[in-house]
């Protein structure tokens, strides 16, 4: 028998405790957010199996408030971490613990092994492979699992790696939270609670076949999909910068015969992961397709403006991608007038929510923006 995804369960945890520890209350929402964006937002610390929102019968929207649960505590701790007083639509948010939620729930459980971390908000076409050879520069890993959807056959975004010692987990939730993977932020936290892990992707090796010609069923919340050019670059993406770290640190070891620490080793792949100071930001999701009005360049003028002289923007939408299921994806390219500006504007506005939606800011090599080709 396959061990459940869900390592609480697999300990033997009453079901119920677990429902408990695994949900959040979030208030002080805005009137005009609905599940769908609340599922979008936090769905990024975890797979959820719930949001649940009272109605009010004479307008017909909801009260202000939810509750979601997610599949395992880990999603529900992180998201409890990040989201309290984040501002979502206007408001800020209001995250806590549902009134049934005790300490003593949380005090009887199996504790959780102190090299156990959990990852969150993975690419779908990042492999446990990917993250294998990313976290591995921390220190040995025994186990790294990501929890596999035997419906769709490909994972949930989520999952758990275990390291030798629990220094090198410590130092990996410390680096690797918020750090960039394949697009998409990852969130990375201390397990919460024990259990035994599942195999992993290997659990989809042991289905049979589908019928030829059948697909698998798209998830409830379904993803978009995207070119097959697309899910190169995303897996790629991961086997690269650690290639890339990795080699680095093998020859600095070998040149200087010196022992590497774990922090040394996240630097170096930073430092070349690390784009060259260029005087342009490009802006990634803020908004869909159809958004873009004649009014979105003078928006991101007036904001960026904030941070130094902006000498023109530029909207543009990439056909060859897909977001949130629309064609096209698309970028707000800002120019300024010089790099220390745009190096602001980037720290400022990576990682802020912008209309229910948290952008992605990078800065853009200079010629490939003034030769007009916005590929990155």
């Amino acid at each position: 028998l396959l061990l459940s995804s869900n390592p609480g369960l697999a300990s033997g945890i009453d079901p119920r405790s677990l429902s408990v520890l695994s949900r959040i209350y979030v208030g002080s929402i805005n009137f005009e957010l609905t599940e769908q964006h609340l599922r979008v937002v936090f769905g990024q610390f975890g797979a959820i199996k719930s949001v649940s929102m009272s109605l009010d019968t004479l307008t017909g929207k909801h009260k202000g408030f939810c509750f979601i649960e997610f599949e395992t505590p880990e999603g529900a701790s992180l998201a409890l971490d990040s989201m309290n007083g984040a501002e979502l639509g206007g408001r800020q948010l209001k995250v806590g613990r549902p009134n049934n939620y005790t300490a003593a729930t949380a005090a009887g459980l199996s504790p959780p092994p102190k090299t156990r971390i959990y990852v969150s908000n993975v690419n779908e076409y990042v492999s446990e492979e990917d993250l294998l050879s990313i976290f591995e520069s921390f220190g040995k890993i025994n186990h790294c699992a990501l929890m596999p959807d035997l419906i769709t056959r490909k994972h949930k975004g989520y999952g758990f790696i275990e390291f030798e010692d629990e220094s090198s987990a410590s130092t990996a939730v410390t680096s690797m939270n918020n750090f960039e993977l394949g697009g998409l932020i990852l969130h990375v936290g201390k397990a919460v609670i024990g259990g035994p892990l599942s195999e992993g992707m290997k659990a989809i090796e042991k289905l049979p076949p589908l019928p030829a010609g059948a697909t698998p069923p798209p998830p409830i919340v379904t993803s978009p999909s995207v070119s097959a050019a697309a899910q190169n670059a995303a897996a790629k993406i991961a086997a690269d910068l650690a290639a890339r770290g990795q080699t680095a640190v093998e020859s600095v070891a070998q040149e200087e015969n010196m022992s590497i620490s774990a922090s040394q080793r996240y630097a170096i792949m930073q430092k070349l992961a690390r784009q060259e100071s260029s005087p342009v930001v490009v802006i990634k999701n803020a908004v869909a397709p159809s958004e873009v009005d004649d009014t979105l360049e003078d928006e991101f003028k007036e904001e960026c403006s904030n941070y130094g002289n902006v000498e023109r923007v530029v909207v543009y939408v990439d056909s060859e991608e897909i977001f949130e299921s629309e064609r096209g994806l698309v970028k707000i390219f800002v120019e300024f007038d010089d790099e220390n500006a745009a190096e602001k504007a980037k720290e400022k506005l990576d990682g802020r929510w912008f209309g229910g939606r948290r952008i992605n800011a990078s800065l853009f090599d200079l010629k490939k923006f003034q030769t007009g080709d916005y590929s990155n």
